[in-house]
């Protein structure tokens, strides 16, 4: 039986690396990238060669391939971290990252926000020159960042679980913050 955590934050909060000192404290807890669990159910299926196709594959394909990596992820034994995103902004709007018939094959215990200050995620994206990253300015970093937690939020009431928010000032506070959380 899993014990599942959502670890969210938007691009440039620095997620990976605060999940990666939590981890560093915790080695009997995996980390599932939720992206990369999707991508591993389309491969199988031939749909995709790359990340970068899921997006252009049809709606409902993509929410069956999610529901798949969530079953997936949910039979699994022990701690899990699942690493995502809880909003996507998108030409419509924000889409949730997580869809509640998702949520449910996962079982979430808990709900953890990474975040930032808006000015600190805007120059860690400048500065990160190895990855493309969302193109948002602060205002909309921080608006990102209240859809996040709304969300969140929306989420904890539904599933009757908490939401711990965790300021990503220091990696190695946050971390030990993150590592708690799992307890």
């Amino acid at each position: 039986m899993s014990e599942v955590y959502i670890v969210v934050g938007l691009s440039g909060v620095g997620k990976s690396s605060v999940i990666e000192y939590a981890l560093s404290k915790k080695p009997e807890v995996v980390r599932v990238n939720f992206g990369d669990a999707v991508l591993d159910e389309a491969m199988k299926m031939n749909l995709v060669k790359s990340r970068d196709e899921l997006r252009l594959l049809d709606a409902e394909v993509q929410r069956d391939l999610q529901l798949r990596a969530a079953r997936r992820i949910g039979n699994m034994e022990g701690k899990i971290v699942v690493d995502t995103h809880m909003t996507i902004p998108g030409p419509d709007g924000y889409l949730p990252g997580l869809p509640m018939d998702v949520l449910q094959e996962l079982k979430p215990k808990k709900i953890i926000i990474i975040w930032a200050k808006p000015h600190e995620v805007l120059k860690r994206r400048l500065l990160d020159k190895t990855r493309t990253r969302v193109d948002e300015d602060m205002d909309e970093i921080g608006e990102h960042m209240d859809f996040d937690r709304a969300a969140s939020m929306a989420i904890a009431v539904h599933l009757g679980i908490p939401v711990k928010p965790i300021e990503n000032d220091i990696v190695e506070r946050a971390g030990q913050e993150l590592a708690e959380a799992l307890d």
